[in-house]
């Protein structure tokens, strides 16, 4: 059975000497810090979209690594399943089509300061263990 997701965010991160960095932007309605999303596009996967709103809203291109799960949140009267995809960022463009976004790049501390909403604080944890996990993982190798 397939899962019927509205939206696709995605967690955009690089690493950098060992250290995570995640990239932010800031909402159009309220100016808070969150992650890349938006809405599933008729035959897109939830990866697809995901690689398209980082890239639209952020300027970031990158590659999909794994599925976090999935959040539902409240917006306009609707509770919408989304998606949220963990994104290696391969490049990061100088402009983009949505520039009244802001961007900002930062640790994983300050990433968890930063964000506001609890569905994606659940998120950025998931993405910060599961990227923990596999530099564990390389290190015993």
């Amino acid at each position: 059975m397939s899962t019927n997701y509205q939206q696709a965010c995605a967690i955009p991160y690089r690493m950098e000497d060992k250290a995570i960095y995640f990239c932010l932007i800031t909402s159009r309605n309220h100016g808070d810090w969150i992650f890349p999303k938006g809405c599933i596009d008729g035959e897109e996967t939830p990866q697809e979209t995901a690689l398209k709103e980082a890239n639209e809203e952020a300027g970031l291109e990158g590659e999909i690594v794994t599925d976090l799960g999935a959040f539902t949140y409240h917006k306009r009267g609707f509770d919408l399943l989304t998606s949220v995809q963990l994104m290696r960022v391969t490049h990061c463009k100088n402009t983009w089509l949505e520039l009244d976004r802001k961007r900002c790049w930062v640790s994983s501390s300050k990433a968890q300061k930063r964000i506001e909403r609890v569905e994606m604080q659940k998120a950025l944890q998931k993405a910060i263990d599961w990227l923990s996990q596999q530099q564990t993982h390389n290190q015993n190798q």
